[in-house]
């Protein structure tokens, strides 16, 4: 997907792909300054109207139905500043599910579900945040 210079929101629908890379460097790259990554009809409140595949008292393994990115690459590397994800679920990341980049300032992550993602380099499942670098 490219966006014209001047757009900076990306709504998604729902969707659920399964991310076929295995390390971090299979992790897309975010480099628009400014861009926004919302899943369409989030209403701001985590668990919301919250659906999910598999019943969760029956599923030891139920992941949330909504725009949810599964797989044991990582999913994304922040390379710009200002970056929003906003309603996106990360699932089964082995890599850490996002890394922002040394230096990166201002990325914000609301309203995300994290699901059983971690890292076997050991420095964080669900976010690694580089040198430098703050939300």
């Amino acid at each position: 997907v490219s966006l014209r210079k001047s757009q900076k929101t990306l709504v998604l629908c729902p969707f659920a792909i399964d991310h076929a890379g295995t390390t971090q460097e299979d992790g897309i790259d975010l480099y628009k300054e400014g861009l926004t990554l919302v899943c369409q009809g989030q209403t701001g409140n985590v668990g919301d109207d919250t659906m999910y595949r598999g019943s969760p008292a029956n599923d030891v393994d139920p992941i949330p139905v909504g725009c949810t990115i599964k797989g044991k690459a990582r999913h994304f590397n922040v390379l710009a500043d200002d970056i929003a994800l906003v309603g996106l679920t990360f699932s089964h990341s082995q890599s850490g599910a996002i890394a922002v980049g040394s230096s990166i300032m201002g990325t914000t992550v609301s309203n995300c579900h994290f699901h059983n993602n971690n890292n076997i380099r050991g420095d964080g499942g669900a976010i690694i945040l580089g040198p430098r670098s703050a939300g």
